[in-house]
């Protein structure tokens, strides 16, 4: 069976102790200019919690924030980029 990964990643089969095991890998793209989007200071801090993997409630830990708060920095960091998901979000930041 042959395995198609979806746009931006690569797939890698490997085997370990005999299970056939897929590996998929985000390829990460040059960085690129996106636009010129203003953002909060706020805003700001919520995008690198984003692009470092961290979940709206570990975001919302570290700024000593609710979790609704954040996820509405989320929903308005979505809005200005023009995106519908925080993958979307990311990839279109790298340049994916």
């Amino acid at each position: 069976m042959a395995l198609v990964p979806p746009p931006g990643w690569d797939v890698e089969i490997i085997e370990i102790d005999g299970e056939v095991l897929a590996v998929l890998r985000w390829q990460l793209g040059e960085p690129r200019e996106v636009g010129t989007v203003k953002l909060s200071r706020a805003e700001k801090e919520v995008l690198a919690g984003i692009c470092e993997g961290r979940s709206d409630s570990a975001i919302a830990a570290a700024r000593a924030t609710s979790i609704r708060t954040v996820h509405n920095q989320v929903a308005a960091l979505r809005r200005k980029f023009g995106v519908t998901s925080r993958y979307e979000l990311v990839a279109k930041l790298r340049g994916v």
